[in-house]
C-alpha cells in the first residue's frame, strides 16, 4: 500500500471513531403505540429556576459561599392527545 492510502484509512477510521464517541451521549427515545396513531406529542418550554452556586472568596483564607443563580431549564414533556368520545351526526 502506498503511504497515501494508508493516511486516508487512518483518517477514515479516526473520524469514525471521533462521530462514534460523540454520538454516545445521545439517547432515543421510543414510544410505542398499540393502534399505529401517535397518541400524543413532544412538547419543549424553558422555564427560569434557581439553583444554588458555590463561589470562592477570599479572606484571610479561601472560604465557600452560596448564592442563589437563576438559570433558563429546558422541560420536554410529553402531552398526550384528548380521548375523544364517540360521537355520531344527529338524523334529520
Amino acid at each position: 500500500m502506498k503511504g497515501w492510502e494508508l493516511l486516508l484509512i487512518w483518517l477514515t477510521v479516526s473520524i469514525m471513531t471521533v462521530l462514534a464517541i460523540e454520538g454516545s451521549g445521545k439517547k432515543t427515545v421510543k414510544v410505542a403505540v398499540s393502534d399505529g396513531s401517535p397518541g400524543g406529542f413532544w412538547r419543549s418550554r424553558q422555564e427560569w429556576k434557581a439553583r444554588w452556586v458555590r463561589e470562592w472568596r477570599q479572606q484571610k483564607v479561601w472560604m465557600a459561599t452560596w448564592k442563589k443563580v437563576w438559570s433558563p431549564v429546558d422541560i420536554k414533556e410529553w402531552v398526550p392527545l384528548p380521548q375523544t368520545p364517540d360521537w355520531k351526526a344527529p338524523k334529520h
